[in-house]
């Protein structure tokens, strides 16, 4: 593993509120209950995605900004 990698692996581990994944996911689906009436249909396909993308190191995402908008098909600006 190298050194970004290994340093990524502790600040995740570090800054998860998770301590496990049924926590994260049910934790995900009140927050989308609660305000998906506030939300842009984009705002709630990105947070699906930051969603995906949080399950290795259980509440961490690290995703380009670029990444974000192809995989959710939208544009860069759109999704800054």
């Amino acid at each position: 593993m190298n050194n970004l990698n290994s340093e990524y692996v502790t600040l995740a581990k570090k800054y998860s509120q998770f301590k496990d994944i049924g926590s994260f996911n049910s934790s995900i689906r009140q927050h989308l209950y609660n305000k998906k009436h506030n939300l842009t249909k984009s705002a709630i396909t990105i947070y699906k995605i930051l969603a995906r993308f949080a399950a290795k190191y259980v509440g961490c995402a690290f995703l380009k900004i670029n990444s974000i908008a192809e995989k959710a098909e939208l544009s860069r600006s759109t999704v800054i």
